[in-house]
């Protein structure tokens, strides 16, 4: 009995300790950026996947991090970047795009579990593994150059087809324009608020300029009804000048419920029959509206903006024009920048690859139209760009040297003031995420659209110009 209690006793402080060195084993240690995290909850293997606190490396690497107890759902916020993250679902989203994960958020000790994938796709993270010490490095997306991530372009030497120097590009002279943002814009800007937020009103009053009104009509030439002359139930803003001259101001000082005939004619340039022809428009008025404002004060300000009262709004709106003045202005200066150095370089050659590339890409850009309409590129081109098809190869010439010239300018500049290396993964992120913003789609579909090498390759542009621009001497004007 007393040796079935021993082996017993030896069996079970076997399986405690397997137990204890098993669950030890599970732990992760996380470095970020250089630095171990300690956490609260520690990061962990689950079912084969490292499972690591949300909050503590978001907030880390900067992010804002919240939590909405009803849906269970993390969110965190980095600059133009959103993640959402809830619990027990394995669809992430980044700015709204989903993305699957294979295995799902979870609570933990009070605390978001998630697999190390999702802290990678959701901000470009760097992760690397070190099984021997269960051990998981980060790299925030800002200590990452943009190097590990492209498939460089122009990677040889370019002194065969540019000849560019430091003095073709730094110190260049621009014009520094003052910003002067005036009481009448802002004012503008006030009336165009108060004009989303206007309401139509039906009146018995006689028409006028600026009233919309709802008409039928019927057009009559020498007394016969002719073809596309008649509608009904037609909206018309009076004064906009939609319609053939004498039309609108036929309509105008007549009252609602009254049928009256226009005498009216036709533009001689008109298009058609008609052009030059004297008709008759038979006319019913239906309705006539008049656009009302709503009171402009504090009140509507503060229903209908971020600002308490009209002066808060003024003042912020006219900061705003200021900004976009200036952006503005920047923008000018440095097309006059970019424009003189293209005086100053030597452009060699064109290397082959790109320059057939971007020769090819306007070629296919008219064939694709050309099918869309059912006809060979050789009939097209004629027909509907009014050139022949020798001024159109002038085109694509032009269009390949003046886009590759460009690249070989501002990658052959990069290079050589050593741009590139200090671009980060994290200010490709902010610009493909603007980008993609700016026209309406998510990065991901932006991306797959026009080509990750060739959005890297307009991030090097702009931050090669911001360089250029920095170099500058502003001429006040």
């Amino acid at each position: 009995m007393k040796r079935f209690l021993s082996v017993l006793l030896v069996s079970l402080t076997l399986v405690l300790s397997l137990t204890v060195l098993a669950s030890a084993e599970r732990y992760v240690t996380v470095i970020l950026d250089g630095e171990t995290l300690e956490f609260d909850v520690q990061a962990e293997i689950i079912n084969g996947r490292t499972m690591v606190p949300l909050r503590k490396i978001f907030e880390s690497m900067g992010a804002e991090v919240s939590w909405d107890d009803t849906t269970r759902t993390a969110f965190a916020t980095k600059g133009t970047r959103t993640v959402e993250a809830q619990i027990n679902n394995n669809q992430m989203k980044i700015n709204s795009v989903t993305k699957s994960l294979d295995t799902p958020p979870m609570l933990k000790g009070g605390r978001t579990l998630v697999p190390v994938r999702f802290v990678a796709e959701a901000y470009g993270v760097l992760v690397e593994w070190e099984d021997a010490t269960s051990t998981v490095t980060l790299t925030s997306p800002e200590k990452q150059s943009i190097t590990g991530i492209w498939n460089e372009q122009y990677n040889y030497d370019l002194t065969p087809y540019i000849t560019v120097k430091p003095e073709d590009y730094i110190g260049i002279h621009y014009p520094d324009y003052k910003v002067e943002i005036s009481d009448e814009s802002v004012a503008e800007s006030l009336m165009t608020l108060l004009s989303q937020k206007t309401e139509l009103v039906a009146t018995e009053e006689a028409c006028d300029v600026g009233n919309t009104v709802t008409v039928d009509f019927k057009g009559k030439l020498d007394g016969v009804y002719f073809d596309g002359g008649s509608a009904q139930n037609v909206e018309i803003l009076l004064g906009q000048g939609q319609y053939i001259p004498g039309f609108e101001e036929g309509i105008i000082g007549h009252r609602a419920g009254e049928s009256f005939e226009i005498n009216v004619t036709f533009p001689e340039n008109y298009g058609n029959d008609l052009s030059g022809k004297a008709v008759v428009f038979e006319i019913v008025l239906h309705s006539v509206k008049k656009t009302v404002f709503p009171e402009l004060d504090d009140a509507f300000i503060a229903e209908n903006t971020e600002y308490s009262t009209i002066n808060e709004y003024l003042a912020a709106e006219k900061q705003r024009l200021e900004s976009i003045s200036k952006i503005e202005n920047i923008n000018t200066a440095k097309n006059e920048i970019y424009t003189l150095i293209t005086s100053r370089v030597k452009i060699n050659g064109y290397p082959k690859a790109e320059y057939d590339a971007y020769y090819n890409e306007f070629y296919a850009q008219y064939e694709s139209l050309a099918k869309s309409y059912g006809m060979e590129l050789e009939t097209f081109i004629p027909a509907y760009t009014q050139v022949s098809l020798e001024e159109f190869d002038a085109y694509a010439v032009d269009y390949a040297r003046s886009n590759v010239s460009m690249e070989l300018i501002f990658m052959a500049i990069a290079r050589a003031e050593k741009l590139i290396e200090n671009i980060t993964v994290a200010d490709y992120i902010q610009f493909i995420d603007l980008l993609s913003a700016q026209n309406s789609m998510n990065h991901e579909d932006f991306e797959e659209m026009y080509g990750k090498d060739a959005v890297m390759m307009s991030l090097i542009i702009e931050k090669t110009m911001d360089y250029i621009y920095s170099k500058g001497v502003p001429v006040e004007q």
